[in-house]
């Protein structure tokens, strides 16, 4: 009897270190920055951030936030490279930053929502850019330079484009003084 329960303790004992480890190694996975375009994943590891909220419509503030790979080299409000990246123009209630929420894409310019956003790829030597036609953006913290945040989307030849950023992004601010 004793050999039976100190076979079900272990057994039990496996199964769950096993199960703590998938765990571990999924929330990893689940932390990295990410583009993906259909199936094809790059990482993502710069941002920036260009603040248009001295322009403000009706209390609504304009931020364009870029999301690169590892291949582009921030300088203040320039950027340099040859890598993929995603650019969304947002819209804000809140000054400075793009408050959390999702965000929609669509023509209104009004809070939570996008109107320009495209896929580049310039691997190659050529600057391919391609419209989004849809899509949403969730951004679960912020701050002007810091944003935690994924997207949905569907560019112009029906790819679906989806990404992760939980980072630093470099913040530039007041751009149309």
């Amino acid at each position: 009897m004793k050999k039976k329960l100190y076979l079900l303790a272990f057994v039990t004992f496996s199964l769950l270190m096993s199960s703590c480890t998938k765990d571990s190694e999924s929330s990893t996975e689940e932390k990295s920055n990410f583009l993906k375009v259909e199936t094809t994943q790059y990482e993502l590891t710069n941002g920036l951030a260009e603040d248009y909220s001295q322009s403000s419509n009706n209390n609504i503030y304009n931020i364009d936030l870029t999301l690169l790979t590892a291949e582009f080299t921030i300088n203040g409000e320039q950027y340099t490279g040859n890598g993929r990246g995603m650019y969304f123009e947002a819209f804000s209630s809140v000054a400075n930053k793009l408050e959390t929420g999702v965000y929609q894409y669509n023509n209104t310019q009004k809070s939570q929502s996008f109107d320009d956003a495209v896929y580049y790829d310039n691997t190659d030597g050529k600057d391919l850019e391609i419209e989004i036609k849809s899509g949403t953006i969730t951004i679960t913290k912020s701050k002007n330079d810091y944003y935690e945040l994924t997207f949905e989307c569907v560019d112009e030849q029906d790819r679906k484009i989806s990404g992760r950023y939980f980072g630093n992004v470099n913040y530039v601010s007041n751009l149309m003084q």
